[in-house]
């Protein structure tokens, strides 16, 4: 009995998180609304549009994924991380992108082709992982037996690894369903998913209720996709095997490099043009922004290292990461709105305060789900005997999991780091002028300024890279 109760005692830091991180941005919309919850009228065409959009992303992003499964076979180290590099640099990037070679291609079809492409090699890099680490001896011997390519093909990834495949769709779905940078830009005048209605229904009619309304629909289909996205509970064989000299290809790694030179291409190209085209309006507005850019990425970084560290420390149980792991994010413009709520007017720097709250909040599910939740994992069996020893969990906190997940902390405040440096979508709800460096960038390119759009964006992604390393070199442990 007395352990039962230790038990649920120790959950309530937990239970206070999770209220805070996922019912806090309801609970301040809700004060907003006067008249209860309200539907709109187009509401079952915007929940159709949303899972269009949705499904379509995550097909082509599966599809596009196993297409370059072999070659995220073949990349090791710097290429494994160019083949991500899509779905982790700032939305601005692949947005500059297809508007310099895509400029009035517009609408829910283009959405649907750059998140597609930003999350393929994603979700190659995952599914190549699953194979290494199930099916790696298996195939090996198959191929040993005389089983060809193509057979370990059609027989291991497509029927094999059927759970692996689902759980890629679901999880690109769900990223796809709370997307709001892509579809700011790109979605054209009509809503294509949750997010853009909730935007509109804020921006254009302030209207509350039918904002919180859509985003506790999106609410419900996020909480189904939890009991979707819950681990394998089989045991993975650890084995490497020699897949990437039997089954790794080139071609294929190629193929996955495509958006990634495009990117780079676009980005420095027009970068190079933008030193040209500085004028005195811009050279006034860049060291401010910077400055206002460089604020809100070391309290974002500072947030989410500390949050995620004190998350850690109340141990959760293996049921409850996977809760925390499966969760994304609450609706970004919800989120940048419920901000609105601290303090009064849009001075800059309560400006700077909710750009760096809701960031953090944003970023921190992602960071938690990608890095720390795996590095918990590894400490369940030591965890284990140490209680069976007698060791209270602060003492386990304090001994085994500070020290074991420092470094940890300290490559996901530089990773949140990098991202603040990028953001635009909330901080679009948050501040009203251009307060950041991205927000710079977003006017530009509305303005068609697509060579100082490229010069602000580069400038962020440098200086965020250079803050993020800073970041990780001073928090990280020495030994």
């Amino acid at each position: 009995m007395l352990a039962k109760v230790n038990f649920r005692w120790s959950l309530l830091p937990l239970v206070a998180t999770l209220l805070f991180v996922l019912i806090a941005p309801y609970a301040l919309t809700w004060r907003f609304t006067s008249g209860g919850l309200h539907w709109p009228e187009g509401a079952a065409e915007l929940l159709w549009r949303s899972l269009i959009m949705s499904a379509g992303t995550a097909t082509l992003a599966l599809l596009m994924g196993i297409l370059l499964v072999p070659g995220a076979l073949r990349a090791q180290g710097a290429w494994t991380w160019a083949l991500i590099l899509p779905a982790t640099v700032p939305a601005l990037v692949p947005i500059l992108t297809w508007l310099d070679l895509f400029p009035g291609w517009r609408g829910l079809s283009a959405v649907i082709f750059v998140q597609g492409l930003m999350n393929a090699g994603l979700v190659a890099v995952s599914l190549a992982r699953a194979l290494e680490t199930r099916w790696a001896g298996a195939i090996e011997l198959a191929i040993t037996e005389g089983a060809t390519p193509m057979m370990i093909w059609r027989r291991a990834l497509i029927a094999g690894m059927s759970g692996e495949l689902r759980q890629s769709f679901l999880f690109v779905f769900a990223l796809a369903l709370t997307s709001f940078s892509i579809p700011l830009v790109l979605g054209g005048r009509k809503a294509v998913n949750f997010e853009m209605g909730i935007f509109q229904a804020l921006q254009l009619e302030m209207n509350w209720s039918t904002a919180l309304s859509l985003s506790l629909l999106q609410l419900a289909l996020l909480i189904g996709l939890v009991w979707l996205l819950r681990p394998r509970g089989e045991e993975q064989i650890q084995t490497r095997a020699r897949l990437r000299e039997l089954l790794g290809s080139r071609w294929s790694l190629a193929l996955g490099l495509v958006p990634v030179a495009a990117m780079l291409g676009t980005l420095l190209g027009r970068a190079g043009q933008g030193v040209a085209q500085l004028d005195a309006t811009l050279m006034r507005e860049l060291p401010r922004a910077i400055f206002a850019s460089s604020v809100v990425a070391l309290g974002t970084s500072l947030l989410v290292g500390l949050g995620l560290g004190l998350l850690a420390r109340q141990l959760p149980s293996e049921r409850e990461r996977a809760w925390l792991s499966a969760y994304t994010t609450p609706s970004a413009v919800l989120l940048g709105f419920a901000t609105l709520a601290i303090g009064q007017g849009h001075g800059f720097e309560m400006d700077l305060l909710r750009m760096t709250l809701g960031c953090s909040l944003m970023f921190a599910p992602a960071l938690w789900r990608w890095r720390i939740a795996p590095r918990l994992a590894e400490f369940d069996r030591q965890i284990e005997v140490a209680r069976c020893l007698g060791a209270k969990d602060a003492l386990i906190a304090t001994r085994l999991i500070t020290p074991g997940i420092r470094n940890d902390l300290a490559w996901v405040a530089g990773l949140a780091a990098f991202w603040a440096w990028g953001d635009f979508a909330l901080s679009s709800v948050v501040a009203g002028r251009s307060q950041s460096l991205a927000l710079l960038a977003r006017d530009l390119m509305q303005a068609y300024r697509l060579e100082a759009a490229a010069l602000c964006i580069f400038l962020c992604l440098l200086v965020g890279i250079l803050q993020a390393a800073v970041t990780q070199k001073l928090l990280q442990r020495r030994d």
